[in-house]
């Protein structure tokens, strides 16, 4: 056999090699010894959580909607940043396309976990209120009858929803530190009621550039786009100033450097507005849901609205008007007057009362024709579920040739909550259309 002389270099060399590979071995176990771990942890928390579930069985049905009021679906979670505070706690305005997601009616049960304080309470309320003053969307106290609802709670993620319904039971909105405030608490319901962040648009390319080299490491899943699969826009523009845009400086790893920038002519405005719902924001909830072209939730004990139909109308319109009444009261409706054109059948113009806001809710009466003392007629309603729901539907001014050019009608109603006696004093005052009879 040759010898071979080796140089000190090469010793050198040589002793360098084998310490990397020593390095190398003593990385692999060590990662293999934490993937054990992490693997033995995995397996005692599912085992945990079938042993919960276990007793939940043996228990009622209460301790297993406890249970999964707290599990979140992670393929379907939006995480909000809650903007530049809580850079740990992440979230998910682009509507979403899968029409199962959808909340029935637009009527969003919910509950709200008891550990939250009377000032945390009042904003989450706040805030449902201002989605119910621009949509025909309604929030209402879960019942023993809702099987999906969403519950208020505190997660680990800080602020994050399931974007849309998930169905099957309870679904979390979690609210933590740093997220207590009115915008983004607003921003964490338009993830319950189905929007996606604005920037996820699968034509977010025409309007913005993501700097990704200024994400923050670990961060860039939060600005993957998604696709029209997921996102159904619905025909609206890219809004820059909607409430579920994120602002310039979202997930960045520094403190003046920007991770979203806008390609049209923006200037130096805000984006990400954490103030209110955008016009644009409001068209695409209302189209989403298919909302009333008129109408809206009645939340004062007392008020007033009106409405003046477009005589020159070539399609239906349809208002709507919802009206709760608190745990315990009922709701009692007197209408003192009212004039709409007589259809036969009551096929056409008519005003609808239902003891519920759904489609399905018990129908308490469709009236039509002149009425001058509503109690000559019929009894005063009472309703029994605490919800109201008014409908007053008009067609095509083709459809009803056979009346004059115009006509008036007012509609007054009293609502009357019998535990606190107050009362609602509204009055509806339109004009439509008829034709003359030929």
């Amino acid at each position: 056999m040759n010898d071979i002389a080796l140089t000190q270099s090469d010793v050198r060399d040589l002793m360098t090699s084998w310490r990397n590979k020593e390095r190398a071995k003593k990385q692999r176990s060590l990662h293999e010894k934490h993937s054990n771990r992490t693997s033995l942890k995995h397996k005692l928390r599912k085992k945990q959580s079938h042993r919960k579930r276990k007793r939940c069985r043996k228990k009622d049905k209460k301790c297993w909607e406890r249970l999964n009021a707290h599990t979140l679906n992670n393929k379907n979670i939006s995480r909000s940043s809650s903007e530049t505070k809580h850079r740990s706690s992440r979230v998910r305005r682009a509507a979403t396309a899968r029409l199962d997601r959808l909340w029935s009616h637009g009527v969003i049960p919910y509950q709200i976990q008891s550990n939250f304080s009377g000032t945390h309470k009042a904003l989450f309320r706040l805030a449902m209120r201002h989605w119910e003053n621009h949509t025909c969307i309604t929030f209402v106290d879960r019942e023993p009858h809702h099987t999906d609802y969403i519950v208020f709670t505190e997660r680990p993620c800080g602020c994050c929803s399931y974007v849309g319904k998930r169905g099957n039971g309870a679904q979390a909105i979690s609210i933590g530190k740093n997220c207590d405030k009115f915008g983004i608490v607003v921003h964490e319901l338009g993830h319950v009621v189905g929007f996606w962040h604005e920037h996820t648009r699968p034509d977010r390319e025409d309007h913005v550039e993501i700097i990704y080299s200024n994400i923050m490491p670990g961060q860039e899943y939060n600005f993957n786009k998604l696709t029209s699969t997921d996102v159904n826009s619905l025909g609206e523009e890219y809004d820059y100033g909607s409430i579920m845009h994120y602002a310039r400086n979202t997930f960045a790893r520094a403190t003046f450097v920007d991770t979203i920038l806008p390609k049209h002519n923006y200037g130096n405005q805000d984006i990400g507005q954490r103030l209110k719902l955008s016009p644009g924001d409001i068209r695409q909830a209302n189209r989403l849901y298919r909302c009333p072209t008129c109408g809206r939730t009645l939340q004062t004990a007392s008020g007033e609205f009106s409405h003046k139909p477009n005589r020159q109308s070539s399609t239906e319109e349809k208002c709507e008007w919802r009206i709760s009444a608190t745990h315990g009261e009922k709701i009692v409706l007197n209408i003192t007057s009212l004039d709409i054109p007589e259809t036969l059948g009551c096929t056409y113009d008519y005003l609808e009362v239902r003891d519920g806001y759904y489609e399905k809710s018990p129908l308490l009466g469709k009236f039509f024709g002149k009425i001058t003392n509503f109690l000559d007629e019929i009894r005063t309603l009472s309703m029994l579920s605490g919800k109201l729901s008014l409908k007053l539907l008009r067609y095509p001014t083709t459809s009803r040739r056979k009346y004059a050019d115009s006509y008036n009608h007012e509609l007054k109603y009293t609502v009357t909550r019998t535990d606190k006696h107050e009362s609602f004093n509204n009055i509806f005052v339109g004009e439509q259309d008829k034709h003359k009879t030929s």
